[in-house]
Parts: C-alpha cells; sequence; structure tokens
C-alpha cells in the first residue's frame, strides 16, 4: 500500500522540481564562487546544469560540470564576476539582460542566492527578440528619416471620435507640438482662413459622408512661426463590416516649392 502523506509529500516535489530542472526551456546551472586568499572573488565553479544550459554553451556543454567559468566559456575573465559574487555575497537576487559576445546572443539572466558562496544562474535567450527590436527600431528611423527627406507626413484620423495621430514629420509640417489639439477644430486651425470653410466642407460632405478619397492641395498657416505653406493631402478610408467609414489613413507632403513654379 502507498502511505499517501509520502505520494504527495516530499517524494513528489522532489520528482516535479527534477522534472521542471530538466525540462525548462531556460538554461538553469549551480554555482559556487572561487576566492583568493583574501577572500576576494576571482572566479566560480559550475557544479550542475540543466540540459537546456548545456546546449546554450554549444560542444563543449557535457563537459563543463567542474570546471571554472573561464574554461567552460572560453573567456579570459569569468564573465559577470562582480554582479555573481554580488548576488552570491548579499543574497539579493538579481535580473539584467545582456548581449554575451563569445556567442553572440542576447540573455535574460536572473541569479539566485543559495548561500555559502553559491548561487544559481537561470538563462533564457532572447537574441530573436532583440535582434526583431533592433530591426523594428531601424525600419522606424528609417521611416521618420525619409519622411522628413520627402517633407511627408502621415496620419490615422478616428472618425468616430475626431480625433487624429500623426507621424514626427507631419509635426514639422504643421509646426506643431505633442500637446496640439489633434481633433477636427485643431486640423482646421492651421487651414489657412480662406480655405477653412471648403476644407471642412470637403472633409466632412465628400469625403466621409460621400465616401470618396481625400485629395486635395490646400494651405495651411504653420502654428509655429505662422508661414503659409502649401499641402497636399491624401487619404484613404477603412470600414467597418457593415461598410461604415470608421478612420482614415493618409499622407500630407509640403507641396509649397511645386505650387510656386505652377504658379510663376
Amino acid at each position: 500500500m502507498v502511505d499517501e502523506g509520502k505520494a504527495h509529500g516530499e517524494f513528489d516535489r522532489q520528482h516535479v522540481y527534477r522534472s521542471l530542472y530538466l525540462h525548462m526551456v531556460e538554461g538553469v546551472a549551480l554555482h559556487e564562487l572561487v576566492c583568493d586568499k583574501a577572500g576576494a572573488p576571482i572566479n566560480y565553479r559550475i557544479l550542475d546544469a540543466n540540459p537546456q544550459f548545456r546546449r546554450y554553451v554549444g560542444a563543449q556543454g557535457d563537459r563543463i560540470v567542474g570546471k571554472l567559468a573561464t574554461e567552460a566559456f572560453g573567456t579570459p575573465t569569468p564573465p559577470y564576476l562582480a554582479e555573481l559574487a554580488g548576488v552570491a555575497l548579499g543574497g539579493q537576487p538579481l535580473r539584467f539582460e545582456t548581449h554575451f559576445e563569445p556567442f553572440d546572443r542576447f540573455y535574460d539572466i536572473s541569479v539566485v542566492p543559495l548561500g555559502s558562496g553559491q548561487f544559481a544562474t537561470i538563462f533564457l535567450d532572447i537574441s530573436e527578440r532583440k535582434r526583431n527590436e533592433r530591426a523594428l527600431r531601424e525600419s522606424e528611423w528609417f521611416l521618420r528619416r525619409s519622411q522628413r527627406l520627402a517633407l511627408i507626413g502621415s496620419y490615422r484620423f478616428n472618425i468616430a471620435t475626431g480625433t487624429w495621430t500623426n507621424s514626427e514629420a507631419l509635426n514639422d509640417i504643421f509646426g506643431i507640438g505633442p500637446d496640439y489639439q489633434r481633433d477636427v477644430a485643431g486640423w482646421l486651425a492651421l487651414v489657412h482662413p480662406h480655405d477653412r470653410e471648403a476644407m471642412h466642407d470637403y472633409l466632412m460632405g465628400e469625403v466621409i459622408s460621400g465616401g470618396g478619397e481625400f485629395d486635395r492641395h490646400y494651405r495651411i498657416v504653420r502654428a509655429s512661426d505662422g508661414a503659409v505653406r502649401w499641402v497636399h493631402g491624401m487619404g484613404d478610408l477603412e470600414r467597418d463590416a457593415e461598410g461604415k467609414p470608421v478612420s482614415m489613413i493618409g499622407i500630407i507632403q509640403d507641396a509649397t516649392e511645386s505650387m510656386l513654379r505652377e504658379q510663376a
């Protein structure tokens, strides 16, 4: 007969912990500090490592247990010794993200004190996420740079709320800051007084009510310096499942130079 207390007590917990340790997607390793005669940390030794951690360190993964960090990772100095020793000796957990140059990988590392100069590290490979973030930053930088060079800004107009958001380049074209009132009244305040009524009727009548595309040259008075500029606004309506316009996405380009040439 199986003892219920034992079946659901210590034995089961050890089994579960061991199973987690072996099958975690994170790499886990147990370490102990190595100190000089004065008691200052100079290295650390790997006492044990789960399969994922061994995969992280590559071909030498099966031979890292018992090795010093410098041997296991092939580095002249033990990686992150100050941070790891601070946890082992200070007793406070630590978490940080880093790019580990020997493997050219990005890791999210948690460090947990185990007492008596020992500690555990939990590694999660976040290289794909970091590279996607870098690619997104580069794409956003390229978009901002190209819009500014072409004097083009983009916007999205929410028809239900009557508010709009825009790219940084459109701030430059309109001469507005982040706190500017971004609604229909705010846009009309930027439109030249002689064009304001016509542009209001065009937006509300032909575009939103009539369902047409926004495609119009008009004048603005730039908020920052009062300069009169010509712009070319273009926009396309987005509709819900019933065909009702819900928003408009478009671009506005500073067309002053081309309009002046045409007029000349």
